[in-house]
C-alpha cells in the first residue's frame, strides 16, 4: 500500500513521472494491482482531458449536452434525465461537470474500467493458479489489445461493458447470481445495447449445454435485420431503453468504413476466434469457462457476421476482445498443467506466440483511436511537458 500512496503523490506533483512505478504495480503487484489501476486511469484521463473533440465526436455531443444541463436546474435536469435511455451514465457524467466541469467527463470511464478489469484478472490469475509470469503477460495483452481512446472517450459504452463484464465474472465464476443480475440491470442503464447482450446471457444460461443449437440460432438471428429491429421496437417501450429503436436502425444500416483500420479490427478478431476454438479444451477443468467462453465466442460471431454494419460489429468486437484477455487465463492455466513437457512447451508456445501477434496488429488501432483526435493544439513537446509538470 506504501507503494500506491507513493504512485499517488508522485502522480499529484508529475503525471508522467509517476507512470513507472505505476506500471511496475499493475504489472507485479498482486495485492493492490486495482489500486494502482487507478492511478493509471488518472494518467490516462489527465491525458485525455487535453482532447479537443471536433464535432462529429460523442465526447463533443457530451460536453455539450453537459454545459446545456448546468444551464437548468437539479432537478429538472435529473427528471430530465431518467426520463430518456442511459440514465445513469447520464447522471455520472452530469454529477461530474456539476462538481467539477464538463471537460472532466473524461476521467470517468478510465476509472471505473481499468480497476475492474484489473481487479477480475487478478482474481482469476488466482483462482486458476497460474504463474507470476504468465499473469503479467495476460495483463500486457490486455493493455495492449484494449482500444484506450474509442473506448474511453465513447464513455457510456465503455464503462456500461465493463460492469457488464463484472457482472459475468460474479455471476458465473464467483457463482453470486444476485450481484450478476443487480449489475446487469446496472450495464443496461448505463448504456441500453447492453439490454442484447444481457438477454443472450440469460438464453445461454438454457441453450449452453446444447452448443450447436446456441451457435445455429445466433447465427441465425444476427444475420436477421428484422428480427433484430423487432427485437429493439419492444425493448424501446422501457422507459430507459425509449431510444433503443432508432438507435437500432441505425446500427443495422449497412456501412463499411474506408481504410484498413475496421478491417485490421476484423483480422483480430477472426485470430481471436480461431484462438478460442483452437485452445477451448485447454480450459475446461470443472466447467469453469463454459459460460464466460460461450458469450465470448457468441459475440465474436455476431460481429463476424455483422461485418458489413461498422457499428453493430465494432461495439461487439469490443465485448470479445476485452473477454478475450479473460477467457485465455484458465486456458493458459490448462497448459501448465500438461504432463508431457514438450506437448506443454510446445502448446504453450502457440499460444503465447498467437497472443502477441494479436498485440503487435493492435498497437496501429491504439495509434490511430489516438491520434484521431486533436489535443488543445498543443504540440507533442508541449503535452509532454504539461504531463510532466501540471
Amino acid at each position: 500500500m506504501t507503494l500506491v500512496v507513493l504512485s499517488f503523490i508522485i502522480f499529484a506533483v508529475s503525471p508522467l513521472l509517476s507512470l513507472p512505478i505505476t506500471l511496475w504495480g499493475v504489472l507485479c503487484d498482486k495485492k493492490y494491482k486495482p489500486y494502482f489501476g487507478l492511478v493509471l486511469a488518472l494518467f490516462v484521463g489527465y491525458f485525455l482531458y487535453h482532447v479537443e473533440p471536433d464535432i462529429t465526436k460523442d465526447l463533443y455531443r457530451y460536453i455539450s449536452t453537459m454545459e446545456e444541463f448546468l444551464s437548468h436546474s437539479f432537478s429538472a435536469t435529473i427528471k430530465d434525465i431518467w426520463n430518456n435511455s442511459d440514465p445513469l451514465s447520464y447522471t455520472i457524467m452530469y454529477l461530474v461537470s456539476l462538481i467539477f466541469s464538463p471537460k472532466h467527463i473524461v476521467f470517468i470511464a478510465p476509472i471505473i474500467c481499468y480497476p475492474i478489469y484489473l481487479w477480475i484478472i487478478s482474481d482469476y490469475a488466482k483462482r486458476e493458479s497460474v504463474n507470476n509470469t504468465t499473469e503479467k503477460f495476460v495483463v500486457i495483452s490486455f493493455l495492449v489489445i484494449f482500444a484506450i481512446a474509442t473506448t474511453f472517450l465513447g464513455i457510456r459504452y465503455g464503462i456500461a461493458v465493463a460492469v457488464f463484464i463484472l457482472a459475468l465474472y460474479q455471476d458465473s465464476v464467483h457463482k453470486r447470481p444476485f450481484v450478476g443480475i443487480v449489475l446487469y440491470i446496472i450495464s443496461t442503464l448505463l448504456h441500453s445495447s447492453m439490454a442484447l447482450v444481457v438477454i443472450l446471457r440469460a438464453l445461454l444460461f438454457v441453450l449452453k449445454n446444447i452448443p450447436w443449437l446456441w451457435y445455429t440460432l445466433v447465427v441465425l438471428s444476427a444475420t436477421s435485420v428484422l428480427l433484430m429491429q423487432s427485437l429493439a421496437k419492444n425493448l424501446s417501450s422501457v422507459p430507459f431503453l425509449s431510444t433503443f429503436s432508432d438507435r437500432a436502425d441505425v446500427y443495422t444500416q449497412p456501412y463499411t468504413p474506408i481504410g484498413m483500420v475496421y478491417f485490421l479490427s476484423i483480422g483480430i478478431s477472426i485470430i481471436a476466434t480461431a484462438l478460442l476454438i483452437l485452445f477451448r479444451k485447454y480450459g475446461k477443468d470443472e466447467n469453469k469457462l463454459s459460460t464466460i467462453f460461450h458469450l465470448n465466442l457468441t459475440v465474436f460471431v455476431i460481429g463476424l457476421v455483422n461485418i458489413q454494419n461498422y457499428y453493430l460489429a465494432s461495439r461487439y468486437f469490443t465485448i470479445g476482445k476485452i473477454l478475450f484477455c479473460i477467457t485465455i487465463i484458465p486456458m493458459l492455466s490448462g497448459i501448465a498443467k500438461i504432463e508431457d513437457s514438450v506437448k506443454r512447451k510446445t502448446v504453450a508456445y502457440a499460444l503465447w506466440s498467437a497472443v502477441i501477434i494479436l498485440m503487435v496488429l493492435s498497437a496501429p488501432l491504439q495509434m490511430n483511436g489516438i491520434l484521431d483526435y486533436h489535443y488543445n493544439g498543443l504540440s507533442k513537446s508541449l503535452l509532454i511537458n504539461e504531463l510532466l509538470i501540471h
